[in-house]
């Protein structure tokens, strides 16, 4: 069984923790300690379910994120009253909460959270935009809605609509390294140059990853990746492949040299036309 297979995906627990603010993806502060405590036992009968969210009844949210004392693991920061406590699983009564295995396929190439700190919203939006004008050349305005999309997939369980990018320009525009910037601050990242159908729907019958596309239209199967791209901007949408119901929804960011010749994809996008510069310093995203 698996996360979000609704709209909210409320369980009951008997474990009730205590967090902060959402994770962050950079920066560790207040770190689990070196062997966090799990809120349930995990032998017994009673089933495990793998989650990488879920918001429980009393409205205590569990985040997956990455054990910083071994990145082959991961754990839950769980919020609830404005405080942060990690564990390995969540017990919910009749069933036990576990994180995705970091080794599982796929989800090893994902960057998790590391931990969670306090921050006030102005603060992390300014500093996100900062740190992208450090590193690419372009306005303030169009770094600024790069930074709300950035803040937009820490809580996209709560939006009916999934937002996209379409970083357009020529080379030595930036572009990959505003996906590698992306790489850095978005939730649950995957960047990938390519994508099979296969592997997309695998990806988002697990969990819920900010897709970060680089050169989409060097892409193997151009016309079924538009396809799969197009699928997943509205909550709830479900896609049938013989006899199954899979779903695409997520934040997705596409890159390339012009606009893909697909209005419907097109008029999903929030469109960010890139130049060419001769900028060559740029600040350490680390």
């Amino acid at each position: 069984m698996h996360s979000r297979e609704s709209n909210k995906n409320y369980v009951s627990a008997n474990f009730v923790s205590k967090p902060k603010n959402r994770s962050s993806s950079t920066t560790v502060a207040n770190p689990p300690p070196a062997n966090p405590p799990a809120s349930a036992p995990t032998g017994g009968l009673v089933p495990h379910r793998e989650v990488d969210f879920a918001e429980l009844e009393d409205g205590t949210l569990v985040e997956m994120i990455e054990d910083p004392n071994n990145s082959a693991n991961s754990l839950f920061a769980i919020y609830s009253n404005r405080t942060v406590h990690y564990a390995a699983t969540v017990d919910c009564g009749d069933r036990v909460l576990v994180p995705l295995p970091r080794g599982q396929g796929i989800f090893k190439h994902v960057r998790l959270a590391r931990g969670a700190q306090p921050c006030a919203t102005v603060a992390l939006f300014g500093g996100i935009a900062t740190l992208i004008l450090a590193c690419v050349d372009m306005s303030m305005s169009d770094a600024s809605l790069i930074a709300a999309f950035v803040m937009s997939t820490w809580f996209i369980e709560s939006l009916p609509v999934a937002p996209y990018l379409a970083l357009v320009g020529l080379p030595r525009s930036g572009k990959t390294t505003l996906l590698e910037v992306l790489n850095q601050v978005c939730r649950q990242p995957l960047l990938t140059a390519d994508i099979t159908s296969a592997a997309f729907y695998e990806v988002y019958e697990k969990f819920s990853p900010t897709l970060l596309v680089d050169e989409t239209l060097t892409a193997r199967n151009r016309r079924e990746l538009f396809h799969l791209l197009k699928t997943g901007t509205t909550r709830g949408s479900v896609i049938l492949r013989k006899g199954h119901s899979l779903k695409a929804f997520g934040p997705k960011v596409i890159s390339c040299t012009e606009l893909p010749n697909d209005a419907a994809l097109n008029s999903r996008c929030v469109i960010i036309p890139m130049q060419e510069t001769n900028r060559t310093k740029s600040r350490e995203t680390d």
